[in-house]
């Protein structure tokens, strides 16, 4: 995320709902980063990981890269036109 568009709370209170995520889910699967990224809830929309703020400032998309073995796979999610994107990287 942009750092820059939160306080050090906010920054704060992502990093701990990531950190009680991977408590719950040690080795997370794909399905459920791209989840987190996309469900994660701060109790904000405005602080959420897809952000909403009344001034229109809003998340625009999700770049993911997710490595497991000799996996690599490289992921975009537009948020704004839908559309979603995936690159297997190394296999």
């Amino acid at each position: 995320s942009s750092s820059t568009l939160y306080s050090k709370e906010i920054r704060e209170k992502r990093a701990q709902l990531f950190f009680e995520f991977l408590g719950k889910n040690p080795a997370p699967e794909y399905s459920q980063l791209i989840d987190f990224h996309h469900f994660a809830d701060t109790g904000n929309p405005e602080n959420n990981l897809v952000m909403e703020r009344a001034d229109g400032t809003h998340t625009q998309c999700i770049s993911q890269i997710f490595h497991k073995g000799t996996n690599i796979r490289f992921s975009f999610f537009d948020l704004v036109d839908g559309h979603q994107k995936s690159l297997i990287i190394f296999e």
